[in-house]
Parts: structure tokens; sequence; C-alpha cells
């Protein structure tokens, strides 16, 4: 097993925990919430896609699904995806890889499906804002 391989397979198993925690905490510091991160948002004045996911997985990290909906509703979505990347990647370091749950062209279709998702929401959001 190749450096590269193994350094792959240890980014979901620290970076999605390390992302889930930043979220939990950040509750107890709503200043930081509310601080504007989003490059595109500072830089244009329009929200991009993206817009709202941190503030969406605090609430969902803390029980509310529908305040987590109304700040981005990719989010929960999102949070199911990192969850189970995480999962996945943990089984398979343990050396008992899980079976894929859709096939190399069911996933290309579920990306998709979600990547137009994410667009439809977003162009909602512009629409309604």
């Amino acid at each position: 097993m190749n450096s590269e391989r193994v350094f792959k397979g240890w980014v979901p198993v620290i970076g999605v925990p390390a992302l889930f925690t930043v979220a939990f905490v950040l509750w107890y510091f709503p200043q930081l919430v509310k601080v504007p991160v989003c490059g595109v948002k500072m830089m244009i004045g329009v929200p991009c896609p993206g817009c709202g996911l941190v503030r969406s997985f605090v609430v969902l990290f803390h029980g509310d699904i529908v305040e987590s909906i109304y700040f981005n509703p990719m989010g929960i979505v999102i949070a199911g995806a990192l969850a189970y990347a995480f999962v996945r990647a943990l089984a398979r370091l343990s050396g008992r890889p899980l079976k894929p749950l859709l096939s190399d062209s069911a996933n290309r279709i579920v990306l998709n499906i979600f990547i137009i998702a994410l667009l439809v929401q977003w162009v909602i959001g512009l629409i309604l804002s």
C-alpha cells in the first residue's frame, strides 16, 4: 500500500470528525457564526451555493433540523454524505472495506442530482432574497 493511498484514506477519518466538532463547538460562540466567511459573497455581494452550510451544520449538530434546512437545505444531505464517507474510510483502513451502496454509474447519477439540487436551491434562494 503506497503512502498516498494511506494518506487519502485518513483524510475523511480525521477531517470529517474535525469538521463536525468545529460545527458543534461553534454553537457556543454565536458571534463567530455570524461572521461572513464566504469569499464570493464578500467580493460580489451574491451568496454562493454553499452559503449557510456552516450555520446549517452548527444547528443540525444541536438537533434543530428545521433551522438547519433554513440556513442551507443541502446541509443535511452533505452532513449525511460526510458521515458515510467517514464510515467507509474507517472500514477501509481497518482492513474490512464495506461494499459500495451504489455502482459507479449510479454514483455519478446521484452526484449529478446533488449538484443540480444544490444549484436549484441556490437560484431559489437568490430569487426569494
